[in-house]
């Protein structure tokens, strides 16, 4: 499991200031700014209605991260 917290914090790191798409393991999946990528969460910008929130998510609840 440590091995895919690295994976996803060094992808993350890429992705900083990007639209992402973020899945996690619960079936949830978020699209927004990554705003933050810390030593064991990430922080995205979403918009709900018509106002910008943020988001932690933690990595160890991330199934994968990608480009939107």
């Amino acid at each position: 499991m440590d091995g895919k917290i690295i994976r996803l914090r060094r992808q993350a790191r890429l992705f900083l200031n990007r639209r992402v798409v973020v899945v996690l393991f619960d079936g949830r999946v978020f699209t927004g700014r990554l705003v933050i990528v810390r030593r064991n969460f990430i922080v995205i910008r979403v918009r709900r209605r018509n106002v910008f929130i943020r988001i932690r998510i933690p990595f160890i609840d991330i199934k994968d991260i990608d480009l939107a």
